[in-house]
């Protein structure tokens, strides 16, 4: 699920709220039905308990209530045990047909008691209904489809979460469920005959809306932006209420007919709310209503609720029946089959043996000799079947044991480009791994490649236990192999053989049937797959037995399927056909098994989708199948609630275990820190995980465990033991359940040693590996020493920055700055610990240039630069901040007095954002340099930064590219620019610039007199934007660069500005100035005075300068120009004929050719000895400049 920013939808929601429509500022027009007051309601109770009702109506609002109250005949006040009160009345002649309703409200909200859902599900149950309406008024969404008052009757209902866009990217789950059945044929012609209650028909008309479609949430959403967000999304929506989840909740629990029926009596964008049009729609709904409940005849069949249940049970009873009869009517038929001697039975019965036991002896696979491997094989399709066939997703939890058939959950697998080992966008099913593709035509070896828990050995047990069950045989590619022999790399201990015989034969197979079997496999090679889970869990000493197997020196003709981390990938990329990347779950995928973990408790279910849809870190490690899985385990044994951070989610997960583990033993639960309570076993633990590390072992022998080898350290459940070397040479080796546990064991050790003072924080600084290969033992570390020894880990951080400040390699600095902004995030908890870990790491360093990771968070960012005095460079590009980062960015920036240049281009920064800045910039006095290019700030935004450079006198450089600036904006600078005495440079290219923008800039440059470049490029300046720029140059004499190119000036404005250009002699240095579009082109050096005009499709075709009589090319005049004899550097360039090319291509051309000097306009261009004085070049070019045609 990609997430949607807030801030795409601001300015959209803003311009719809600023609209009204002038036919709906007045009241509502007045109904014709009465409609009580509260206090009109009858007081008596009556004590008879009316019989079922037919159709009971929900309502929440007091004016919902009274429009359903005001058509009730002979309304009875009654009180139901667990309800309230409840009013019942009919619809129709009492004394003949009629409905049967009942009327009730319902509490706001939808969890707790009183709630609509439980109010709904208690009611089905006590009044037995036969249907459910809910009634009332809601918000319009489309003025479009509906206006006010307007009654839309539901056809389809889509649920929303409670934040249907959040401060990332991410959306929320939504389900769309079209209306139950019966319904649904009846709201087709709802408004038949329907007559809006209103006493003047002609003031105003209501329209009825069959089969519209609802949203409905479980909450108001009360933001505009979020209310653009809704009508974006679901364009085919009317409107949006907040009942009709709960009411589609509890009919779809209990199966009863449900419709939601609503006018609109505001809209979802803040427009139009009047509490009068409240009770108006409420009055319309009611009205449509009982009219559709008019004829009782129309629901005379539909059962009540119970009656519903009773005839499901009728009518499983009579399926019962209808089978026992043909069950014995099947067996008579048999009997007599058998008693005739049917051969058509004998025939049918041999195929089913034959289909049972396998194929006959004569296909059956055999050697030479006679050997059959049937029976061999069969054996390791059950040890499939059994032990793959269970998922058991953490091992220390024996009732998270599921069947793998009905648990498994799809995994996204995509090619990988095998030259350059960069992931694809072509996703493809396990059936397909050995498919053909343009790399290989007959693929021997496949890599399966992923991160850490993404779900690589699931992919391996999907592969056997499709081939074990030989389940969906058309499309099940793996049924093709004789045998499929599934080898889990880390219990190798010597070879192949070994392992094959360790780990899939029976342990009473002779050596005798062992090697027969093993040259069955050689003398059928072709008809084996091997399959390598976990090539990455291998030591080195172990690698070369598999490198062997992949290049194909043992069993050269058998295909393999290998999975590793990428690390181990690299390794043997270049002997694999066909590489593949495990990317984990998708946003459905995660729902999905979710779904099924929770198929219990689907409440919880709910709420923990919801819950990965409002918070972006959770969202992104639910794509990993390992963490969704301990998230789902965590989520149940704590009720719903979450720790904040990855470290304090394995600590959950550690003291869940030792809880179990506690709880088997029977030891009383006290409610002792239990890490504390087995500091000693997990600190050997650790060291032994950090040890594995640091000499890349995943695995160790018994003997390591040291003291605790006899106590119940292995016990605990976070260790998996495994069989070690051969059967005549058993040993017991254990390994971590995943190499995420041992980093987190690793990392607990290490902070462990850190507070007791065993090793120093600088050796941890200067050992680069905690930052490479260890970096997430690091983050855990830092986790851990935040919730334990906080001094600790600021003293870390503080040796850290030391370090960093002291290299000077290439792209290190960078990379690790990245590494200790994740490391201080894992340090957040409720008494903000990173912002004073972020503080701490500003004070330190002495860096002067910082490049944010992407999501890098503004807050941790301004907490160091808080602090700091070095940093002079930002770079927080493609950062997805959005408004809100750059608020909080903006409030540190009026007290950093060292920072000159802040890059924030492409972080989805609107006018709220912009103007958040712009507000620091009346207090900064550092900041130069400001780049928002490529953002969303608009005029709004254009005009706060505008109003702040009024008074900034620092800010030298603005650069504002594609920024959705219009003639508005455009005036807003141009204003600024008049009184603004510091601004050098102003770009502001890929934007809405008009004319009016652009005679409003030009105006400005009358009076200013330090702009020096403004490029105005890509926009769309015509030629009266073109004249008054041109016209400006006569008095302006700061400016030295002009960009206007690619706008749509025409002739007009070329020869304007080319009048102005041949007179314009009041520069200082070189300047340029371009012109394109499709029919001119103007190409100007203001300190040479020359001007070329040709008119070529919108490109310089020819440089012509005329010098003694003779047309010379561009690459001549340049050279001659600039005094730079030397050879021409491209093959253009000496070609007599110069080739058209843009006008970016000619000025990299011209600096080359001009001796490399560097961006033109520098002090060291003008005072360059051998280029003369402009004086002396006009002089000698005096009257030699034409044009082409000349």
């Amino acid at each position: 699920m990609k997430r949607a920013s807030k801030n795409k939808f601001k300015k959209a929601a803003r311009g719809r709220r600023e609209w009204q429509a002038d036919n709906e500022n007045g009241d509502p027009p007045e109904c014709s039905v009465h409609l009580p007051d509260m206090s009109d309601l009858p007081s008596a109770v009556t004590d008879q308990c009316p019989s079922q009702s037919d159709v009971l109506l929900l309502t929440v609002k007091d004016c919902e209530f009274l429009s359903c109250y005001a058509y009730l005949q002979n309304p009875l006040k009654h009180y139901v045990n667990g309800l309230g009160y409840v009013y019942f009345g009919i619809i129709g002649d009492e004394e003949h047909e009629h409905m049967k309703v009942g009327l009730m409200k319902c509490s706001e909200g939808s969890v707790g008691p009183g709630s609509s859902l439980v109010t709904v599900k208690d009611a089905i149950t006590s009044l037995q209904p036969k249907a459910l309406i809910s009634v009332g008024y809601c918000s319009g969404l489309n003025r479009e489809k509906a206006k006010l008052g307007d009654v839309v009757v539901c056809a389809k209902l889509t649920t929303y979460a409670s934040k249907m866009v959040l401060d990332t990217k991410e959306q929320s789950i939504r389900t769309r469920t079209v209306v139950s059945r019966n319904f649904l044929n009846l709201v087709k012609n709802v408004a038949d005959g329907w007559k809006a209650p209103l006493k003047n028909l002609e003031r105003r008309e209501v329209e009825v809306h069959a089969g519209g479609e609802f949203l409905s949430g479980p909450e108001g959403i009360n933001l505009d932006w979020r209310h653009a967000e809704l009508f974006e999304a679901h364009p085919q929506a009317y409107a949006m209420e907040l009942e009709g989840k709960e009411l589609l909740t509890a009919a779809y629990d209990l199966r009863i007919e449900w419709l939601v029926v609503k006018a609109i009596a505001d809209f979802a964008d803040g427009t139009d709310i009047r509490s009068s049009w409240k009770g108006f729609a409420s009055a319309m709904a009611a009205s449509v209503v009982f009219h559709l409940l008019s004829d009782p005849s129309v629901f005379k069949d539909w059962p009540h609720y119970k009656e519903n249940i009773r005839s499901g049970f009728e009518t499983l009873k009579t399926d019962h029946g209808k089978l026992s009869d043909k069950l014995e009517s099947l067996k008579e038929g048999q009997g007599k089959l058998m008693d005739q001697g049917s051969c058509e039975f004998e025939m049918v019965k041999r195929k089913l043996d034959d289909w049972t036991s396998g194929p006959p002896p004569s296909r059956r696979p055999k050697m030479e000799d006679g050997y059959d491997p049937t029976e061999m094989i069969e054996n390791i399709r059950q040890l499939y079947k059994t032990r793959e066939g269970a998922m058991n997703l953490l091992p220390w939890c024996e009732d998270l044991n599921f069947s793998f058939g009905n648990f498994y959950t799809r995994l996204k697998v995509i090619y990988k480009d095998k030259t350059r080992g960069t992931a694809t966008d072509r996703v493809l099913t396990m059936s397909e791994i050995f498919n053909p593709h343009e790399e290989c035509e007959e693929p021997r070896v496949v890599s399966i490649e992923g991160k850490p828990g993404m779900g690589k050995t699931t992919c391996c047990k999907k592969v056997v236990f499709d081939w074990a069950t030989q389940k969906h045989a058309t499309g099940n590619y793996f049924t093709k192999f004789l045998i499929v022999l599934l080898i889990k790399c880390r219990e190798v201990q010597y070879g192949l053989w070994e392992a094959i015989d360790d780990q899939l034969l029976p342990q009473d197979v002779g050596d005798h049937q062992r090697k027969r079997f093993f040259d069955f496999i050689r003398h059928n090679e072709s008809k084996v797959l091997l399959v390598l889970d976990g090539l990455s869990e291998v030591s080195k000493r172990k690698l070369p037995t598999f490198l062997e197997i992949i290049q194909g020196r043992v069993l050269p003709k058998c295909r393999v399927a290998v999975t590793a981390r990428h690390e181990a990938g690299v390794i043997v990329r270049q002997y694999c056909d066909t590489l593949l990347e495990v990317e984990g779950f998708t946003e459905e995928d995660v729902k999905t098994f979710i779904v099924k973990y929770f198929r219990e408790n689907m409440y919880l279910a709910a709420q923990l989708i919801e819950r990965l849809d409002d918070d972006e870190s959770l969202y992104e490690m639910s794509t990993n199948p390992l963490n969704v899985t301990l998230l789902c385990v965590i989520y149940e044994d704590l009720n719903g609630v979450f720790p904040e951070n990855r470290s304090k989610l394995y600590m959950e997960i550690v003291d869940c275990i030792l809880r179990r583990y506690r709880a088997k033993k029977q030891l009383p639960e006290n409610g002792e820190d239990l890490v504390q309570l087995y500091e000693s076993q997990l600190k050997h633990l650790g060291s032994i995980a950090l040890k594995g590390l640091l000499e890349d072992n995943l695995d160790f022998d018994e003997k390591e465990l040291g003291k605790h080898k006899e106590s119940d350290l292995p016990g605990f459940g976070f260790l998996s033991v495994q069989p070690g070397g051969s059967k005549l040479r058993p040993t017991i080796r254990y390994s971590f359940l995943h190499k995420t546990f041992q980093e987190f064991f690793a990392a607990l050790d290490l902070a462990y040693q850190l507070m007791e003072k065993e090793i120093r924080t600088k050796s941890i600084a200067v050992d680069k590996r905690y930052r490479h290969e260890l970096k997430k033992v690091l983050l855990f570390a830092f986790g851990i020493l935040a919730a334990r020894c906080q001094e600790t880990a600021k003293n870390l951080i503080k040796s850290m920055a030391t370090q960093l400040n002291q290299e000077d390699e290439d792209n290190e600095p960078a990379y690790s700055m990245t590494v200790l902004l994740k490391c201080i995030d894992e340090c957040k908890n409720e008494k903000n610990f990173d912002a004073e870990l972020a503080r701490a790491l500003g004070h330190c360093l002495q860096i002067k240039a910082m490049t944010g990771s992407r999501r890098a968070k503004a807050s941790l960012i301004a907490n160091i630069l808080i602090t700091n005095t070095s940093v002079t460079k930002l770079d927080l590009s493609c950062n997805e901040g959005g408004d809100d980062e750059a608020a909080v960015l903006a409030e540190c920036l009026k007290e950093n007095k060292s920072l000159t240049e802040l890059c924030f281009s492409r972080n989805e920064i609107g006018y709220y954002g912009a103007a958040a800045l712009a507000e620091c910039l009346k207090e900064n006095v550092s900041l130069a340099k400001l780049n928002l290019n490529h953002n969303n700030i608009g005029d709004v935004g254009a005009a706060a930064l505008a109003e702040c450079l009024k008074e900034n006198a620092s800010l030298t450089e603005l650069y504002l590219e594609e920024n959705k600036i219009g003639d508005s904006g455009a005036a807003a600078l141009a204003e600024c620019l008049k009184v603004n005495t510091s601004l050098k440079k102003l770009k502001l290219p890929f934007n809405k610039i008009g004319d009016a923008g652009a005679v409003a800039l030009a105006e400005s440059l009358k009076v200013n007199h330090s702009l020096q470049k403004l490029n105005l490029s890509k926009n769309e300046i015509g030629g009266a934007g073109a004249a008054a720029l041109a016209e400006t140059l006569e008095d302006n004499t700061s400016l030295t660069a002009l960009n206007v190119s690619y706008n749509g000036i025409g002739d007009a404005g070329v020869d304007a500005l080319a009048k102005r250009l041949e007179d314009f002699t009041s520069v200082t240095e070189r300047n340029v100035f371009h012109q394109e579009n499709r029919e001119s082109v103007v190409q100007w050096e203001s300190s040479n005075r020359g001007l070329v005009k040709s008119g070529h499709s919108g490109l310089v075709e020819q440089w012509v300068r005329r010098t003694s009589g003779t047309m010379e090319t561009e690459e001549q005049w340049v050279q001659r120009s600039s005094g730079n004899r030397g050879p021409v550097s491209t093959e253009n360039q000496r070609n007599s004929e110069y080739r058209p090319v843009s006008p970016e291509d000619q000025w990299a051309l011209y600096q080359r050719n001009s001796g490399n000097r560097g961006p033109m306009g520098t002090e060291d261009q003008k005072n360059r000895g051998h280029r003369g004085t402009e004086a002396q070049w006009v002089q000698r070019t005096r009257g030699r400049v034409g044009t082409g045609e000349q």
